[in-house]
């Protein structure tokens, strides 16, 4: 290797290399720009963008401003007002505190910077091409500041060839502007794309209604809210309801004391806490804020700011785990159905709400066993706790008790709990609850009420196991054998009693009480799958991997759709249902139940 001499390298290409850390794309001088209209106090920022930003991006803002001597000073790198010393760094209040956004700007831009203070006789203006100033002037005394930066990279054509096409840069922009709206809900927000306000929010009350004005006011209506302490740590915000779900990661904002950040810590947290209750592919959206005092955060670890360190990580995990659990088990009643949801259900071939929107429905007041068929084992729900219970004639639950129910008198409904009329296409139970009618779906509500069972079965003394006539033995590789051997202890306080058999097979002796004897080779294939398949994707802790099992052994003995009930089990089920922790959703995530008012039903029908 040959030796090469160390120099210091030249001005212009040191503000090169910090334009490049702080200036990615026009969104990222949207950031910067906008962060500083922010620190002055600014009532209203007004953002313009021409060509994606490549030909113009202007800020404009009503704060303090600057003196002149001052302008000048925040175009030398490192020059900053919000921090004196390296003790500042460990409690950073301020969005900007580098001191680098306006240089680095600067260097690869046309920049244009016009300022003054409030009660000034006279502003300032200055102008930079690529880093090297090319003006400096007086200007009108008009409070606050205006930033230009035209002909983004026009002295480096290399980084100009990166930028995606238009309409991405825009997109980019947007998010950007958006994350900084709703963490400054009380400062009216504009953004202009090629003289056309694009957005235009005028100063809101609060999160909730900065939040209407980007999403609308229907969809922040249904949110749920989020406002509570834990420790040091305070939480705000908004999540969307478990069964209200997106198809991609879009709005999901995580904002720390008001600063947008990425915080994969948080929405990780966030997740966790939705474990359960999200379908497959779906995802929440949701607007986070997360108060902490500032020395328990590094903001410094970015040179854009966009991602911020935890002093300690684990405890911000666990509270926000807890904070949006409580918010999301505060919600209970079912979706509304509208009347357009229903149309456009049917026209996206939805077979389940198409039901009632296509003229076609079969309705059973009272359902009756299909002939050879046994009467649905509800009974796996309620039964005598103890041999001495029944005898005693005391009412228990034992929750993995077979039994037939007669054919009775409807369970009465207690106040306000929901009160079965009948099924429709065997599939789903239409009840009624004050002026209200309730449609359910019965293998949905079947797998919730089961997976909380097992839930509480595995916390306490483990999930029953019944001895199999016939063992099951199952041929697996190497891989699988290893994976089932390490959560073995799981297995058995679900209720699996199973070991080693030869080199490459499983036996199983033992089944979840509960599980149809038939079946009990399939439900095993299934879960030694999905171990495999949660192992592949990182799951590895014992407490995740017997969440996504309970999950999978609920679905097996629950209803399904087509599966006859009585009006007894039917209300059997919705009273379970209501006992739930988390009614609304089964534990992939699907909805268990919308309602319909009288007003949607006159809605249908005209008569509003």
């Amino acid at each position: 290797m040959n030796r090469r001499e160390i120099r210091i390298l030249p001005e212009s290409v040191v503000n090169r290399i910090a334009a490049g850390e702080v200036v990615e794309r026009p969104a990222a001088v949207v950031k910067e720009l906008a962060e500083n209209a922010l620190d002055a106090g600014a009532a209203r920022v007004r953002v313009e963008i021409r060509d994606g930003g490549r030909a113009l991006v202007r800020v404009t803002d009503d704060g303090c401003g600057m003196a002149p001597e001052e302008a000048f000073l925040s175009l030398q790198r490192h020059a900053t007002s919000k921090i004196r010393d390296a003790d500042d760094l460990w409690s950073i209040s301020t969005f900007g505190f580098r001191g680098e956004a306006l240089p680095s700007i600067a260097a690869v831009s046309r920049f244009r910077l016009r300022t003054a203070a409030e009660g000034a006789a006279v502003g300032a203006e200055i102008k930079v091409e690529g880093g090297k100033i090319v003006g400096r002037s007086a200007a009108p005394p008009v409070r606050g500041t205006v930033v230009e930066a035209a002909d983004l990279f026009f002295n480096q054509p290399a980084r100009l060839k990166f930028l995606k096409t238009i309409p991405t840069e825009l997109s980019h922009v947007m998010r950007t502007a958006t994350s900084l709206a709703l963490g400054a809900p009380s400062v009216s927000f504009r953004v202009d794309v090629d003289g056309r306000a694009s957005i235009d929010w005028p100063k809101a009350e609060n999160l909730l209604e900065r939040t209407g004005q980007v999403l609308g006011r229907d969809t922040a209506a249904g949110l749920l809210s989020l406002d509570c302490s834990r420790g040091t740590l305070l939480f705000s915000g908004y999540l969307s309801a478990p069964a209200v779900t997106r198809g991609d990661r879009r709005f999901q904002e995580i904002l720390v004391n008001g600063r947008p950040v990425r915080a994969p810590l948080i929405v990780q947290a966030v997740y966790r806490a939705y474990e359960g209750l999200l379908m497959k592919d779906r995802h929440p959206f949701f607007v986070l804020n997360v108060v902490l005092p500032p020395e328990a955060v590094d903001v410094n670890v970015h040179p854009q700011k966009l991602e911020v360190r935890f002093r300690d990580s684990g405890e911000v995990f666990r509270a926000v785990v807890s904070a949006v659990q409580e918010a999301l088990g505060a919600r209970r009643d079912p979706l509304p159905v509208r009347p357009g949801d229903l149309s456009a259900a049917r026209d996206a071939g939805s077979a389940r709400t198409a039901v009632l929107g296509d003229g076609n429905i079969h309705f059973q007041p009272q359902a009756i066993p299909r002939a050879g068929e046994p009467v649905f084992s509800y009974g796996l729900i309620r039964g005598p706790e103890t041999a001495a219970d029944a005898s005693s004639g005391e009412a228990g639950e034992r929750p993995f008790s077979l039994r037939d129910h007669p054919e009775e008198t409807p369970i009465p409904a207690e106040d306000g709990r929901p009160r079965a009329i009948g099924q429709v296409l065997s599939s789903f139970i239409v009840a009624e609850r004050g002026g209200e009618i309730w449609i359910v779906d019965q293998h949905a509500a079947h797998e919730r009420v089961l997976f909380e069972k097992i839930r509480r079965a595995y916390g306490g003394a483990g999930v029953p196991s019944q001895a199999v006539l016939f063992p099951v033995i199952l041929d697996v590789t190497p891989e699988d054998r290893a994976r089932v051997e390490e959560i073995m202890p799981v297995l058995q306080r679900l209720g699996f009693e199973g070991e080693i058999f030869g080199p490459c097979s499983l036996r199983f002796t033992g089944m979840p009480a509960f599980f149809p004897a038939a079946r009990g080779e399939e439900v095993v294939y299934s879960l030694v799958s999905l171990i495999g398949k949660d192992r592949d994707e990182g799951h590895v802790r014992f407490q995740d991997l017997a969440g996504h099992l309970m999950s999978s052994m609920a679905c097996h003995p629950a209803v399904r759709m087509g599966d006859t009930l009585t009006t007894r089990e039917m209300d059997a089920l919705l009273t379970d249902l209501e006992s739930a922790e988390q009614p609304q959703t089964c534990p992939h995530g699907r909805p268990t139940r919308v309602r319909i008012t009288l007003e949607d039903l006159k809605r249908l029908f005209r008569r509003t």
